[in-house]
């Protein structure tokens, strides 16, 4: 499974679509591909049997050597030239890749659940995924710098 390395791809305010339905047949394996160059996307795997089932030529498909996701990570940075532009860092949900956020205060955060007392009792503004269906709630902490200063120091 790819999910973490997505994760930190949209982190970085990279457009990332998962895909977790297992491609059963060559046709299955064939329409993803395919789809996958009409959008101008590329297909990051770990499974060897994708590209031939698939009679891949068209380069939608990227067949990762890395285990670790820091070893996969760093083979996309590497192979696609991404950059670390701090203006992209967490523009996008890490959750379901919508782009951008609205911002909500304490009181609507603390509705939805998902955030701690001792968060809401420190932080003022808190930024909401804006697709209804996800939802997620993300605030500026002493762990977003950490976050934001570890993904820029992975580009020194």
């Amino acid at each position: 499974m790819l999910g973490r390395l997505g994760r930190w791809l949209r982190v970085m305010g990279v457009n990332v679509e998962q895909i977790v339905e297992p491609r059963r047949t060559p046709q299955d394996a064939a329409a993803l591909l395919e789809a996958a160059r009409r959008t101008g996307r590329v297909v990051l795997t770990r499974d060897g049997k994708l590209p031939t089932m698939a009679g891949e030529t068209t380069g939608a498909c990227y067949l990762l050597a890395g285990e670790t996701t820091d070893e996969q990570f760093d083979e996309v940075k590497g192979f696609f030239q991404l950059v670390f532009k701090k203006e992209d860092f967490m523009s996008r949900c890490a959750v379901c890749n919508a782009k951008g956020f609205c911002t909500i205060d304490r009181n609507e955060a603390r509705e939805t659940g998902q955030v701690k007392d001792k968060v809401l009792d420190a932080v003022g503004t808190f930024y909401q995924c804006p697709r209804g269906a996800c939802g997620k709630v993300y605030w500026q902490g002493p762990k977003f710098n950490d976050a934001c200063s570890r993904f820029e120091g992975n580009f020194d």
